[in-house]
């Protein structure tokens, strides 16, 4: 029986993909204990660096704010004007770096560069804006189809994914949120955001009060990514695609635009160019020419190994479990400071990749097999005695420090009892245990948040719009606008009113531009149509203020209709399709 036993335990281990949690194999002894809190030495020391906010000038009159927010960001100092290359996350923030710049000059800062679309390049601009100088906000013309593609029903996950993987609703202590591996994220103002009034593209020139600056395509964590060179000073502004730790080619959020070829091509491009000082995005700057040309070349090669990698594991139908638990670094790399993984870990990079390429089938034989996950986890815990047991257990890896088995033995147990107390008490301690010793603040982050959720602790109310949204919504096309809504539906009621011959369909005008889209419900959706032909009498017409109001839930389609601002020729039967809507 003991025989049996190990078998069906070992047969369980094998299914543990069931699990959301995904445990490192890193192992450095530590004392066990339940309220143990601590970091990675690696990773407590890396973030150190984000303490020391300051404002510098790297060359005659070139200021780089490093380490005021998540990102960093800089000023150039024209013959009357000051050009600034992004504007980091929080207003607050920016705010100091602006005092420290109006320390050392009183020009004013005319025109504002993005490098990219993320918002902790562009939400920030109000400090500048509030100054009243800002003429002109230039981006890249990818910027609008990245903005576009962030602006779907997916938006609300996005952000929630973000605030996990940034911690920032943990603590703010050792115990929680110690920063990440690229910046430290804090709230700090209302986040802002400003639409581009100039759109540029690689190969042009930026000319600027005397100053010119060539535009660079430079697809990196994004593909809507532009640099900027200054040739006569060999400095590059390279946003965030030089960066200082292991290249995050890949995001357990998936950025579908993150290529991994076409971001070393451009670390490729770069060793071309042989800048002698880089302002990243992230990271500290570089004036060591030789430091650069060696860190380039080797984040490059890191890129290139991992791809290979993975590509040679899909060929030779290498599940990817498998795959990803093996990989390791040539030596040289593994050991270079500048390349730790202590934003995403590199099995999580590693993850990423395979993913991208090769979806969600791992060549794993386990993955053709349907069965509920909680049907499944009932049946493993039960052949193992049972959530006690399963305890138990778990207790001797933990007592060995193995939380990567406790780990997955305890998530699946909690699919299967999600209300065992002592289940969740010791999953959310393993949880803890295993973030304490992670070199990944990706990692960390997850698991202290995961965490917090099972535990009940945590706060979602406390999340802040890491954008302005309302300026960002009323920038995008209003199609995309009434696409955002129908997310919103309820489907049993979609049903209930095809049954009963209910309105189920309308034509939506949004003023001013009098754009109209035909909404259909059916089957359990609703669908927005640019094709009118056939389509409902009915027309119900309102403003696209208010449809970024009714997008962001800041008011009801029953208010507006009391109120006349969402009018129609037929108001009984536009009621009923709104109600269709939650």
């Amino acid at each position: 029986m003991k025989h049996v036993s190990r078998l069906i335990f070992f047969s369980f281990l094998l299914t543990s993909y069931l699990t959301v949690f995904q445990f490192s194999a890193y192992s450095e002894p530590h004392s066990h204990g339940a309220h143990r809190h601590g970091a990675h030495p690696g990773l407590k020391k890396h973030v150190q660096q984000f303490k020391n906010a300051e404002l510098i000038e790297v060359a005659k009159g070139v200021y780089w704010a490093q380490f005021f927010d998540y990102s960093n960001y800089g000023f150039i100092e024209g013959d009357n004007e000051i050009l600034a290359v992004d504007c980091g996350w929080w207003p607050s923030a920016t705010q100091k770096a602006l005092t420290e710049l109006r320390k050392q000059t009183k020009k004013p800062i005319t025109r504002i560069v993005f490098t990219h679309g993320h918002a902790d390049h562009v939400a920030g601009c109000s400090a500048y804006i509030n100054e009243g100088n800002v003429r002109e906000i230039i981006s890249s013309e990818d910027y609008i189809r990245y903005r576009d593609e962030m602006i779907t029903t997916r938006l609300p996950f996005i952000a929630r994914r973000a605030t996990d993987q940034m911690g920032l609703l943990l603590p703010k202590s050792l115990a929680g949120d110690i920063g990440t591996g690229v910046g430290f994220a804090a709230y700090g103002g209302k986040a802002s955001y400003f639409p581009p009034t100039k759109l540029i593209q690689g190969g042009d020139t930026l000319s600027f009060d005397g100053l010119e600056l060539a535009v660079l395509e430079a697809p990196a964590d994004i593909d809507d990514h532009i640099v900027f060179f200054d040739e006569k000073r060999k400095i590059l502004y390279a946003g965030d695609s030089y960066i200082n730790v292991g290249p995050p080619v890949a995001s357990p959020r998936n950025e579908k635009g993150r290529d991994p070829i076409k971001w070393m091509n451009t670390l490729d491009m770069f060793l071309s160019l042989q800048p002698e000082i880089v302002l990243p995005g992230h990271g500290k700057y570089d004036n060591d020419k030789a430091k650069i040309a060696s860190l380039l070349k080797d984040s490059r090669d890191t890129i290139k190994f991992i791809d290979d990698y993975i590509v040679r594991g899909l060929i030779n139908e290498i599940p990817r479990d498998e795959l990803i638990a093996d990989i390791k670094l040539p030596d040289n790399l593994a050991s270079n400071p500048e390349l730790q993984f202590y934003y995403h870990s590199l099995k999580w990079v590693a993850r990423g990749v395979y993913t991208n390429y090769a979806g969600w089938y791992r060549d794993d034989i386990r993955d053709l097999f349907e069965t509920h996950p909680t049907t499944e986890a009932k049946e493993l815990v039960g052949h193992l005695g049972g959530p006690d047991n399963v305890i138990k257990i778990a207790s001797t890896y933990r007592n060995k420090e193995q939380y990567g088995l406790a780990g997955r033995l305890l998530g699946t147990t909690h699919i299967a009892f999600p209300d065992h107390q002592g289940v969740k008490e010791m999953l959310i301690d393993t949880m803890r245990q295993e973030a304490f010793r992670s070199e990944s603040s990706s990692q960390r982050n997850y698991l202290l948040t995961s965490a917090a959720k099972i535990e009940g602790t945590y706060d979602k109310s406390q999340m802040r719009p890491f954008i302005g949204f309302k300026n960002l919504l009323e920038s995008v096309p209003n199609k995309k606008l009434v696409e955002f809504l129908s997310i919103r539906i309820n489907p049993n009621k979609i049903q209930e009113a095809l049954d009963e011959n209910e309105a189920n369909a309308i034509r939506l005008k949004v003023l001013p531009d009098a754009d109209t889209f035909a909404l259909y419900a059916g089957n359990e959706v609703i669908v927005v149509s640019d094709h009118l032909e056939g389509a409902s009498d009915i027309e119900v017409s309102i403003t696209k203020s208010d449809l970024v109001a009714l997008a962001l839930q800041r008011v009801s389609f029953d208010e507006l209709l009391k109120t006349g601002k969402l009018s129609s020729n037929n108001t009984q039967m536009a009621r009923k399709f709104f109600a269709l809507f939650d």
